[in-house]
């Protein structure tokens, strides 16, 4: 099968998740070729009909989807636009749920819709300033950011008046204001295996020696800066043998419930929180995560004794069979 990955194009000065993007193509590409496919890897530009050409030129069975960034997770969509435009078979979520994810902000209204728990939270889109907002702890975050850009210790603060949090929030409306979740942090892999949403094991994140006063957080740090205490001292794990199994139900019926509602197409972590009352919150909803061979979905795969071969393999086996 001739299968086209399209792939973000690196800025002039690329920070280290933007180069981890490039390594992730580069390793589906290598898995791809070991399963005996035909691979050419392109880069995908906010020019659709440069986008277009490529594929009319190529002609391919297949595409491969690892468009993660292109100048915002809010423009996300448009690659499957394109393909779904011209009836292109490709990989990963469509465009709806890469419309609906990629702003934090739309994905909170999706949940609400759904009634499914995510922290309070306080945008310009938002009529009033929930009291409980206020004189209490909160976590300042980008709608519009993967890969936990911009998240560092000062993202987590407080604000003592809503004026406060209005000001600040009409200074940069790239942010909101959310609700801050103490407790236990857990994300949720879903994989489409034999064309039913599976659960991978549910990982914990596990914050070690973190002081009182040093908040329990995924920042920038904790992902990609090797040398720092953050990224030591934040460990990963799925001995969740602690955990009750009311808990982890809840977590896997929820995660399922999302991609559903999302189209049952491609791939997807849930990002949950969870309080000391086993209430979970769902942070966000990553589709098309990073699968890297070093991320957390692959990691979740490796759990459930899928190898990166056969995580690729099992994820263009549903665009064929579809």
């Amino acid at each position: 099968m001739k299968i086209l990955i399209f792939v973000d194009k690196l800025s002039s000065n690329p920070t280290k998740d933007e180069r981890d993007t490039l390594e992730e193509a580069e390793n589906v590409n290598i898995a791809l070729i070991k399963l005996g496919h035909n691979v050419l890897t392109k880069t995908f530009s906010l020019n659709l009909e440069e986008n277009l050409n490529i594929i009319k030129k190529i002609n391919p069975d297949l595409i491969f989807n690892l468009v993660e960034t292109l100048e915002g997770s809010d423009t996300l969509h448009l690659a499957p636009l394109l393909f779904e435009k011209y009836k292109i078979k490709y990989t990963g979520g469509n465009s709806k749920a890469l419309f609906l994810t990629g702003d934090k902000v739309y994905t909170k209204l999706l949940l609400n819709k759904l009634k499914i728990k995510t922290p309070k939270y306080y945008h310009t889109d938002i009529k009033s300033i929930d009291p409980s907002l206020i004189n209490r702890t909160v976590i300042v975050k980008k709608r519009c950011e993967e890969a936990s850009c911009g998240i560092d210790d000062n993202s987590v603060t407080k604000f003592e008046t809503q004026k406060d949090i209005s000001t600040f929030i009409n200074n940069d409306k790239d942010m909101f204001v959310e609700e801050f979740i103490d407790g236990k942090e857990f994300s949720v892999s879903v994989l489409n295996i034999n064309s039913k949403p599976t659960t991978l094991p549910i990982a914990r994140m596990d914050f070690i020696d973190f002081s009182d006063n040093k908040p329990k957080i995924l920042n920038y740090k904790s992902k990609w800066d090797e040398a720092s205490f953050e990224y030591q001292h934040t460990k990963r794990s799925f001995d969740l043998t602690p955990e009750s199994s009311t808990l982890v139900k809840k977590l896997e019926d929820i995660s399922k419930k999302c991609f559903k509602k999302l189209g049952s197409k491609g791939y997807l972590r849930v990002d949950f929180r969870v309080d000391k009352n086993d209430i979970p919150y769902v942070l966000e909803i990553n589709m098309n995560p990073c699968i890297n061979i070093d991320s957390g979905f692959v990691a979740a795969a490796n759990q459930r004794g899928i190898n990166f071969d056969n995580l690729i393999k099992y994820i263009i086996k549903e665009e064929r069979d579809e």
